[in-house]
């Protein structure tokens, strides 16, 4: 009798040894695997900004233009991987709904990321707008106190640091480019073929007249800054007008989206057992 006891209870808890052993072993696997995920990501952003940095250093000794991901400020990823990735996503996510044929309107998602980086490119150009405002109060100031175009252009210079937008990698490697006996307002020229602008060609405009028709160069900067905040403010306010088609419609539909998914996801698999069976 205490044989059979202690074999009935040795019997109980085998189970239960196996199951936490097995519980364990799967907390260890998943801990792994959240360790080496952590470290990949460290590893990828480590890249991101070794190569983020290579490429503002190149930008600023000349070497590489002005990429469109600094100059507007997105991110720098594959877009055209990211968009061949969603398709085969929605491929697969389909495929047991729609079948074969059915499933290859996902491939419409392949545009997504497109679609995703155009409005990206469009904030980075307000962005940009904003910038370059800046940018002109700060040179007008630059010149009250200077005197002269060339100094102010060298004294924005000293004070961009380790900035690394568009408008403050532009005026480094423009303004290092005047010890090649090029003058200030070709600078401000090529810093405009730097940000594809057209407010900075304006800008450059201003000053060549200012300084070709003995103007007050504070006066032509006032009157750059002033425009640009009219046109700040009309993109302003038909961005806020636009609000609804721009932001709302897309909230609704990854909102409600997925909702409308898993309410059909049932139905359409009736129906397509349906079919299949009267097939």
């Amino acid at each position: 009798d205490a044989a059979m006891s202690v074999l009935s209870e040795s019997l109980a808890f085998g189970p239960l040894a196996v199951a936490g052993l097995a519980g364990l072993g799967v907390w260890l696997l998943l801990n792994a695997l959240g360790h080496a995920l952590v470290a990949l990501v460290g590893r990828v952003r480590l890249y991101q900004r070794m190569r983020l940095g290579l490429q503002v250093m190149h930008v600023q000794a000349g070497i590489a233009a002005l990429p469109d991901h600094l100059l507007y400020g997105y991110p720098d990823i594959s877009w055209r991987a990211a968009g061949i990735g969603l398709a085969a996503v929605g491929f697969v996510a389909l495929l047991p709904v729609l079948g074969f044929p059915g499933a290859l309107v996902a491939v419409v998602l392949e545009r997504v990321p497109y679609l995703v980086r155009g409005q990206l490119v469009r904030e980075g150009r307000a962005r940009l707008r904003l910038r370059l405002r800046d940018f002109v109060d700060d040179l007008r100031e630059a010149i009250a106190i200077h005197g002269s175009l060339g100094k102010a252009l060298d004294a924005l210079v000293a004070m961009q640091g380790a900035r690394t937008d568009a408008v403050a990698l532009a005026l480094v490697r423009r303004a290092r480019s005047r010890s090649a006996q090029l003058s200030a307002d070709q600078v401000l020229d090529g810093m405009a073929a730097d940000l594809k602008s057209p407010d900075m060609r304006e800008v450059a405009a201003q000053v060549r007249l200012a300084l070709a028709g003995g103007m007050d160069l504070a006066r032509a900067l006032d009157t750059v800054a002033e425009t640009l905040s009219e046109v700040i403010a009309a993109e302003v306010n038909v961005r806020l007008q636009a609000a609804p088609n721009t932001y709302v419609m897309p909230m609704v539909l990854f909102m409600f989206g997925p909702l409308l998914i898993l309410m059909l996801y049932p139905v359409a698999l009736r129906v397509v057992a349906l079919i299949a069976g009267g097939a």
